[in-house]
């Protein structure tokens, strides 16, 4: 299960606003996309935001 702020870098991500959120949450966004990239791999999110998990997978994995 997502935790609330776990929902939130996932609306970010979709929203392209994952600077603005690092910020408000007081972490490097280095760090918020490591956890984005961490979050994708999780059954749980690919539930709850299967198309977004699918595209971000497929562009990280481009490598």
């Amino acid at each position: 299960m997502l935790s609330d702020e776990e929902h939130r870098i996932m609306q970010a991500a979709q929203n392209g606003t994952t600077m603005a959120l690092a910020e408000e949450l007081g972490i490097s966004h280095t760090r918020l996309m490591q956890r984005l990239n961490h979050m994708i791999d999780r059954q749980d999110v690919l539930a709850a935001y299967p198309t977004l998990t699918y595209r971000l997978r497929r562009i990280t994995r481009r490598g």
